[in-house]
């Protein structure tokens, strides 16, 4: 079970430094919709263009340096895949990504 924010706040001391911080944009037409303040989280500037990233870089730097050099291993069909191999080339290993036909 992950915990706020012993957990949430290990994982962003571990990852701040391979990931961008990415600006909130406020939206005037999302707000007006709601009559509430919406922001957006521009995670498409990530390097890998979306907020996978996060959690592949997390997931990786709990390994230790011998396990990421042996390689990492994930299935999937976008997104994930290319965080977890932009990950894992940033920290020293390989990736191979097992996609659906």
């Amino acid at each position: 079970m992950i915990t706020f924010p012993d957990d949430v706040l290990a994982s962003y001391d571990r990852s701040k430094n391979y990931i961008r911080k990415t600006p909130l944009d406020y939206s005037p037409s999302l707000s007006k919709l709601i009559k509430g303040e919406v922001y957006l989280k521009l995670e498409n500037i990530q390097k890998t263009g979306s907020f996978k990233i996060r959690g592949a870089t997390n997931a990786i730097l709990q390994l230790n340096k011998e396990q990421i050099k042996k390689g990492i291993i994930t299935t999937s069909s976008g997104n994930h895949g290319a965080a977890v191999s932009y990950s894992a080339r940033k920290l020293g290993g390989k990736a191979s990504i097992i996609m659906p036909n």
